[in-house]
């Protein structure tokens, strides 16, 4: 069997892995999402999204991840699609390093 080594899509090829999809989401999803701050979280008692300003990630790619993250946090029935969010124990910085490389994902799939 002769199979061609994996390439991965342009952004022109797979739309759908850029960090603009991760806006779409989260516009269609209703969360309300508030800026400012140094830290991502979601918060129950206000049912909003908090996040850093842009320029506290690496790149939109982050931001979106971690925006995506924080938004099943929230439990959004819409987002069941992004897979689930497993928080286990204390260490939740951990959890959310994995959840985010899982959003990462879910924009590429």
């Amino acid at each position: 069997m002769n199979i061609p080594p994996y390439k991965t899509p342009t952004a022109e090829e797979a739309p759908w892995t850029r960090p603009e999809a991760a806006d779409v989401i989260l516009q269609n999803s209703g969360a309300v999402i508030r800026i400012g701050g140094d830290k991502a979280f979601y918060s129950p008692a206000t049912d909003h999204i908090q996040l850093p300003p842009e320029h506290a990630f690496r790149g939109p790619p982050e931001l979106a991840a971690t925006a995506l993250h924080e938004a099943r946090n929230q439990g959004r029935p819409e987002l069941d699609s992004l897979g689930p969010v497993r928080h286990s124990g204390d260490d939740r910085r951990q959890a959310g390093r994995r959840a985010d490389v899982r959003s990462d994902a879910s924009i590429a799939a």
